[in-house]
């Protein structure tokens, strides 16, 4: 019987990136990355379009922008916030076409380029889904992709790699503790913190108990009240998101 399994980046900037330069830098981005590069774009399904460069793709730079990879079936897009909220970069990929190489310089450059506010990597799993520790709305947004909403009553959960922005720096000193468990870089320049709880993505589906039994030490480390739970849908504490 086929289980369901599906792999979610994604990326919350505060910032309105409805202008081409965006797009511009966006398509570049995606050209160097070969996981991730567009085979066909558009702004409404189906995604028919061939991409032809970022010149030409900069004309589909409005809201949303879509666009997909044949070979390595990757669909991704792009849902413009307008200053008003996050900005939204999802991809979702079957994760037998995993590379988690280039799926993690993908989260950063984008995260780097946008300013992420919040972003992850996460394989989510039908033992996670029908988990009794984890509400079953958790595991559906971060499936599906975070959005503002979701991210104002506080974070869900920790995902496989998750990248804290400048407005979690209450947070930050608590998550380097984290070195002892997990991988933990800070980056200075663009103030970010990336926190990675296993060395292979997959330990997901292998050994979920032990991956699962890792987060949950994490975040009693980092602090439960940045997360929401079951008793507590919204979190004690949650950032101020400053939309520009």
């Amino acid at each position: 019987m086929k289980t369901y399994t599906n792999l979610t980046v994604a990326v919350l900037s505060p910032l309105d990136i409805s202008s081409p330069e965006f797009g511009v830098a966006f398509f570049e981005l995606l050209e160097s990355n070969p996981l991730v590069v567009p085979t066909q774009i558009g702004n409404a399904e189906p995604i028919s379009e061939l991409y032809e460069g970022r010149t030409k793709g900069v004309l589909s730079w409005s809201d949303p922008v879509l666009w997909k990879n044949t070979n390595t079936k990757v669909n991704g897009s792009i849902w413009f916030g307008f200053g008003k909220r996050h900005s939204c970069i999802y991809l979702h990929l079957n994760p037998k076409n995993c590379d988690q190489v280039l799926l993690k310089r993908f989260l950063l450059e984008s995260c780097k380029l946008f300013k992420a506010d919040f972003g992850y990597i996460h394989l989510m799993t039908q033992q996670e889904m029908e988990s009794s520790e984890t509400p079953y709305m958790f595991s559906y947004a971060i499936d599906t992709g975070l959005t503002t909403n979701d991210l104002k009553n506080g974070v869900p959960n920790l995902c496989w790699a998750t990248v804290f922005g400048p407005c979690y720096e209450n947070y930050r000193n608590a998550i380097a503790k984290l070195k002892s468990i997990a991988i933990v870089d800070h980056d200075a320049n663009s103030d970010l913190t990336y926190l990675q709880l296993t060395d292979n993505i997959k330990d997901i589906i292998s050994d979920y108990a032990e991956f699962n039994a890792i987060r949950t030490e994490a975040k009693e480390m980092i602090g439960n009240q940045l997360f929401c739970s079951a008793s507590n849908p919204i979190a004690g504490w949650t950032p101020s998101f400053q939309m520009r």
